[in-house]
């Protein structure tokens, strides 16, 4: 197995595009917990902080009591480290598509008079397909620049350098005296030249922030995504993404 695959098939950290790809509609995610179930698939349970893990089935979605339950596959030895971690991230695979979502209130439960692991239904789940999440670098030869309205001062725009972009969203480097960012600032009036491509706009959401040392140069680190995007500009950034990687593969 590939390293990327590996990368893949683990839980993916808080990320900057993972709030673009996951799924709050109680309709659609009680259909693909179905899903799940109906097809008998897979599911690798993460717990003890991702130290410990699983391989089991849903046996059944019943959101009248709130509760997932799942067969009972591990050894008591197991089972006691997952019952005392309270909470787990479960990861699966359907039809080439990632489904990974948080569970809480682990308890042990009775099913068709089995043993048994119940947990709480999930509020949000990531649906993703490797294609949706890639990301790429963007060329250090070639800097790529965009801006924004500052959030403190309509009048003045906040240069910023991207590093890399997903159709999720991007990361970028700013000077943290020209904006004192924090996760959940809307960044309005975002502007990207995508050169022949043309120039995506929209609103950005900063979701991450950490420090980043070029040289004696002291930045910002921003993880942003793209927030209620058209669709168009979507296609337009996956155009983006697509010619990068090609840009990549000629120069091996």
């Amino acid at each position: 197995m590939s390293e990327n695959t590996d990368t893949f098939q683990r839980p993916e950290p808080a990320d900057a595009d993972i709030e673009h790809f996951q799924v709050y509609s109680r309709v659609e995610i009680l259909s693909l917990l179905r899903a799940l179930r109906d097809h008998h698939v897979l599911i690798t349970i993460y717990f003890s902080g991702g130290e410990d893990f699983l391989v089991t089935t849903l046996l059944d979605v019943n959101p009248e009591f709130e509760e997932l339950v799942f067969d009972s596959r591990a050894d008591r030895a197991q089972n006691e480290r997952l019952f005392a971690s309270q909470r787990i991230t479960a990861v699966a695979f359907i039809d080439k598509i990632k489904l990974q979502f948080n569970a809480q209130r682990v308890e042990r439960t009775v099913h068709e008079g089995r043993e048994a692991v119940r947990a709480r239904l999930p509020d949000s789940l990531l649906r993703l397909q490797r294609r949706d999440f890639y990301r790429v670098a963007t060329p250090v030869a070639r800097p790529v620049t965009c801006s924004a309205l500052h959030p403190g001062n309509a009048d003045q725009r906040v240069g910023m350098t991207v590093t890399d972009i997903s159709s999720g969203g991007i990361c970028v480097l700013v000077d943290p005296e020209q904006l004192a960012a924090s996760p959940g600032m809307l960044l309005n009036d975002f502007r990207m030249d995508l050169g022949e491509l043309g120039s995506i706009e929209g609103t950005l959401q900063i979701r991450h922030v950490s420090e980043a040392h070029r040289g004696t140069a002291k930045r910002h680190r921003l993880g942003c995504a793209f927030y209620r995007m058209p669709g168009t500009m979507g296609t337009l950034v996956q155009r983006y993404v697509t010619s990068l990687e090609r840009e990549r593969l000629l120069r091996r």
